[in-house]
């Protein structure tokens, strides 16, 4: 949770004269990685009554891939009655399964994760086909936020429009990494994933109080 909620102050705070997408992604990457990891683990103990005796994904650089670490959160943690009955979990379901933006966001971190983070190495030491560059990507991410919503667009004439263009696209990544931070904290509570879940659970603010109203309002400087 710390590692989640330095990332999203980076990211609150990140500016383009002060780019720092690296750190934001690095934190980001490693936080939502274990997070996933451990709810995968907590469901299976609920299911087993022990702990797994092996790695539930698999050893090598796929093991950093958040993709389908989500799509087995999604599969194995959502229970059809959890879908059904709680409107708050089906549309988390929904959500996690088939955002778009979202998807892009975490297929990005899963890049970063197992390539990406040494694309300046790489590029340094003269790799003949480089990872991508992940802050090209992220901008990609910010171009495609921008022609989603015109009046950001109109707002680059000037340097003032410009900052506030830039913020209200942070604002939209926030709340998308709010969203499934909050999403998968759900499951140690209403979620119904057992006892060891909702011992944990005390562990997982602030996210797991968010309304849909907190969502992109809070200021992580402050926790």
């Amino acid at each position: 949770m710390r590692l989640i909620r330095i990332g999203l102050r980076e990211l609150q705070h990140s500016s383009a004269a002060n780019e720092h997408y690296h750190a934001i992604m690095l934190l980001l990457a490693s936080g939502l990685e274990r997070f996933l990891k451990v709810t995968l683990v907590v469901r299976y103990f609920e299911e087993h009554g022990q702990y797994p005796n092996k790695l539930l994904w698999p050893k090598n650089r796929s093991g950093h891939n958040l993709t389908p670490l989500l799509d087995d959160v999604v599969s194995n943690c959502f229970s059809a009655e959890y879908v059904a009955r709680v409107p708050s979990g089906r549309k988390d379901h929904t959500f996690l399964s088939g955002d778009e933006r979202l998807r892009a966001l975490v297929g990005l971190l899963s890049d970063f994760g197992q390539r990406a983070r040494y694309h300046n190495l790489d590029v340094a030491c003269g790799r003949v086909r480089p990872s991508a560059a992940p802050e090209d990507e992220w901008d990609r991410i910010a171009t495609t936020i921008m022609k989603d919503e015109p009046e950001l667009e109109a707002k680059l004439g000037s340097a003032e429009g410009y900052a506030k263009a830039e913020a209200s696209i942070a604002c939209e990544l926030l709340r998308t990494f709010e969203r499934l931070a909050r999403a998968v904290a759900r499951l140690y509570t209403i979620g119904r994933m057992g006892p060891k879940a909702l011992q944990l659970s005390g562990m997982l603010g602030p996210f797991l109080t968010y309304s849909d109203r907190d969502l992109g309002t809070k200021d992580y400087a402050q926790q």
